[in-house]
């Protein structure tokens, strides 16, 4: 045993647990009420970002843009850029019907697409790609 594995023995025994804090970056100012705004005009947020799923959904829970009730609606409502990515296709590159020189990029699979843009609220741990794929589908 060397002189750390022992130093570590002895500071690591009996030790008792005091307390345990987390940290939450409030929301800016506004936009809960702009998501609310949004919501009644009928446009749908979707919240795209690098963040881990849990972390996602709450804060996009604070900010109104998804609810637990969605959540659990539709295992659509709440992916990770994987699933999203894995689910729809990824992008394809296809001949240009306009132009057979060119080439134009389109979700692989439109209707799986179509099905899961419904209910998507929260895209967690997304890529530049896994946001290609979105505004490509839509």
């Amino acid at each position: 045993m060397t002189l750390l594995q022992a130093d570590r023995q002895c500071l690591e025994k009996d030790l008792v647990a005091v307390g345990i804090f987390g940290l939450q970056d409030p929301l800016r100012d506004g936009i809960s009420q702009s998501i609310a705004k949004c919501r009644t005009a009928g446009i749908t947020t979707i919240m795209c970002t690098g963040d881990n799923i849990d972390t996602a959904i709450a804060i996009s829970k604070n900010a109104g843009i998804v609810t637990e009730e969605e959540c659990k609606r539709s295992q659509y409502s709440c992916m990770t850029g994987k699933d999203f990515r894995e689910t729809v296709g990824g992008l394809v590159k296809m001949e240009d019907p306009n132009d057979d020189k060119k080439t134009i990029s389109c979700v692989k699979d439109q209707r799986k697409f179509i099905e899961v843009i419904k209910h998507l609220k929260v895209l967690a741990r997304s890529s530049p790609e896994d946001k290609l794929i979105l505004v490509t589908g839509i």
